[in-house]
């Protein structure tokens, strides 16, 4: 049995594959499908290779090389990065020159000539380059400007002769006029001054009115003053001691009567004495009188004084009353009660002792007892003394009081019962002077009237309370 020959089947060919970059080549393929049988036909090739163009690739051009000062040109060159193959496009030019603009270029200006006679100078500069391929085009190369030229002077003369006033001078002469603003010509006169001595002449007699100070004068005239530096003048005044006297005013008129029906009047120092002339004399006079004051008047007294004093401060005060009994109970019972009403009128109102802000606008102490004085500098201390003048009590209140008074201001306030002898110690243990400090009324009921004149006055306002001060 004969068998029938089958030949080769191929597939068709698959799609070209990618070109090789450096060849050109590229290749495609197909499979078999069936192998031949019985002799048929072999089967072709299964490969086939192909060769594409590829084109001439340039590396990117280089820097520009240096400009040729002299022609402007300028150089840039590339690389061949890929040959033309398979008959692809050939390579573009590798060298490319340029033209840069040359600016001209000029030389330094030489020296300023000397000025003619107008003032004026030169100077000019050479083309070293030209300018090329547009390039800047030359400046100026000549220049010129008016200077200015000074002033001439000619040699000074001599000194001349001295004159009245102690100078000397000299002369010169413009030799030519400053042109274009140059220095103008300086002064063609010098003087110079010489020195001339002061001159005085004899003393004068001595004066014999002396001044406040119990000086005495004696003057010499300057007939010639000094100059440029001569001499100065000696003193031309001189001064001696003498003494003098004190100088006192008046008498002022006496005053309102106070406290026991006293009187005070003042006078002045109108001159103080000097250089062992005599003292003053006393400047307070006091007198005694059979008046004494109203209730009314101890109330405007004592309210300005002690009640609501004027500058007014905080205070550290101390109430000595004179509990001995020779009054009785019932009026110093009284008394007690006046003196609580009266503090009540103490600035600030109502109560001036309440606590405000963690301190005190007063403090307080009854007889004997005081706690947490303050420094000077925060309170005024100031002592009351209410008595009715029997002192009937050991020690030596004097003494005390005079210890006291180093420490605060002692007030009295004579109420009642009173005898000479009482008042005379009284004035010993207030401090001065006593017209600011010494009150009193005949008895307990006028001490009353006092408090209720103060009420009155108080709310009439005529007797305000103000601003604290500092002591």
């Amino acid at each position: 049995m004969d068998l029938e020959p089958l030949d080769c089947i191929l597939s068709p060919w698959r799609e070209w594959g990618p070109v090789d970059q450096v060849t050109g080549k590229r290749v495609r393929t197909r499979s078999i499908t069936r192998k031949p049988v019985n002799s048929g036909k072999t089967c072709e090739e299964l490969e086939e290779t192909d060769l594409e163009p590829l084109d001439c690739i340039l590396n990117p051009w280089g820097p520009w090389g240096p400009v040729n000062q002299v022609t402007g040109e300028r150089q840039r060159s590339r690389t061949v990065k890929r040959k033309p193959m398979n008959g692809g496009e050939e390579c573009d030019e590798l060298d490319e020159t340029d033209l840069e603009p040359l600016p001209c270029l000029v030389s330094d200006w030489t020296p300023w000539t000397a000025p003619n006679d107008e003032g004026r100078v030169f100077r000019q500069r050479n083309v070293t380059r030209p300018d090329k391929n547009g390039g800047t085009e030359c400046p100026e190369l000549e220049d010129s400007k008016l200077v200015p030229i000074d002033c001439v002077m000619g040699e000074w003369s001599a000194w001349k002769d001295v004159d009245e006033a102690g100078n000397i001078a000299r002369f010169r002469v413009v030799i030519s006029q400053p042109k274009n603003g140059g220095d103008p010509c300086p002064g063609t006169k010098d003087i110079k001054a010489v020195k001339v001595d002061c001159k005085v002449g004899e003393w004068e007699e001595w004066g014999t009115i002396p001044d406040k100070q119990g000086r005495v004068r004696q003057y010499r005239d300057v007939q010639r003053q000094p100059l440029n530096g001569g001499k100065p003048c000696p003193e031309t005044e001189r001064k001696k001691k003498v003494p003098l006297d004190c100088l006192v005013s008046r008498w002022a008129q006496w005053s309102e009567t106070f406290a026991f029906g006293d009187q005070v009047r003042r006078r002045k120092i109108r001159r103080k004495p000097w250089n062992g002339g005599k003292p003053c004399p006393k400047l307070i006079d006091i007198r005694k009188t059979d008046k004494m004051p109203t209730p009314k008047k101890v109330a405007e007294h004592f309210g300005r004084q002690f009640v609501r004093p004027d500058p007014q401060y905080p205070r550290d005060i101390i109430v000595i009353i004179d509990s001995s009994g020779s009054i009785g109970n019932e009026l110093f019972n009284r008394a007690l009660r006046d003196l609580a009403e009266l503090v009540g009128y103490f600035c600030p109102e109502p109560d001036p002792f309440v606590p405000q802000n963690n301190s005190f606008y007063h403090r307080l102490g009854v007889i004997q007892f005081s706690t947490g004085a303050r420094p000077p500098a925060v309170a005024k201390k100031q002592v009351l003394i209410l008595t009715d003048g029997m002192w009937n009590c050991d020690g030596d209140p004097v003494a005390a009081s005079k210890r006291l008074q180093t420490v605060a201001d002692v007030y009295g306030f004579m109420i009642g019962i009173n005898s000479k002898a009482g008042r005379r110690k009284l004035e010993k243990v207030i401090s001065e002077p006593l017209l600011n400090h010494l009150f009193a009324v005949k008895d307990f009921s006028k001490f009353n009237v006092v408090v209720r004149q103060l009420r009155t006055t108080i709310k009439r306002g005529r007797l305000q309370c103000k601003e604290f001060q500092k002591p």
